[in-house]
């Protein structure tokens, strides 16, 4: 583990004490102190790479990926999904949520779980040689997801029309599916993410303009 990751999963474990622990109100200042100054001097210490060009994005889709909300490591806010296996005819991943990610009481909120999708399918069109951008997310909550639980994810490219391409995947807990997906995908060049992004400022949805 890098220390970039090492970060980020110190920060993890750190929201999650925040999202369910109880503590005195003197020791919460004094943590909310801490983890001021400890900004500060990551601020001071550090320069600020361009997060939001297209060309870093574009430049190596998969190392952007490092930086996702949900599988990337090098990101707090993500879980994060781990990709274990990933081949042409599909991939499989692996997540645990904490508390930070709870719903109904000792179960995952269902946005985080339709993030996990919108994550893995286009990693798997990605796999296929189709990467596209997301035009349609359709999620069957089957079963309660649970906290706190290793879960498995697996998702493939099913198949293309023109520039539409499609792909479906599912999320089991101890071997029981908990939530399918099906996912609807724009197929997007460079040149097209310009025009749709401009430099990041967003210029429209992807089914205005990407289609």
């Amino acid at each position: 583990m890098t220390p970039a990751e090492e970060l980020a999963d110190a920060l993890r474990d750190l929201v999650e004490q925040v999202a369910c622990a109880e503590a005195p109100d003197e020791a919460l200042a004094e943590a909310a102190a801490a983890v001021r100054e400890t900004t500060s001097r990551l601020t001071a210490a550090g320069t600020e790479r361009d997060a939001t060009s297209l060309r870093f994005a574009a430049g190596d889709p998969w190392r952007y990926r490092r930086f996702s909300p949900v599988s990337g490591p090098l990101n707090p806010l993500a879980p994060p999904v781990v990709y274990e296996e990933i081949t042409e005819a599909g991939l499989e991943a692996g997540v645990t949520f904490g508390v930070a990610y709870q719903g109904p009481p000792g179960y995952v909120h269902g946005a985080f779980i339709a993030g996990v999708f919108d994550d893995v399918l286009g990693a798997a069109n990605m796999a296929s040689g189709n990467p596209g951008m997301t035009v349609q997310l359709n999620v069957r909550y089957r079963r309660a997801t649970p906290l706190r639980t290793p879960l498995r994810v697996t998702a493939r490219h099913t198949r293309r029309e023109g520039r539409r391409i499609y792909a479906e995947a599912a999320m089991y807990a101890g071997g029981e599916v908990t939530a399918e997906a099906e996912g609807i995908f724009a197929e997007i060049t460079f040149e097209r993410a310009q025009k749709l992004f401009r430099n990041g400022n967003g210029g429209g949805s992807a089914d205005e303009q990407a289609l």
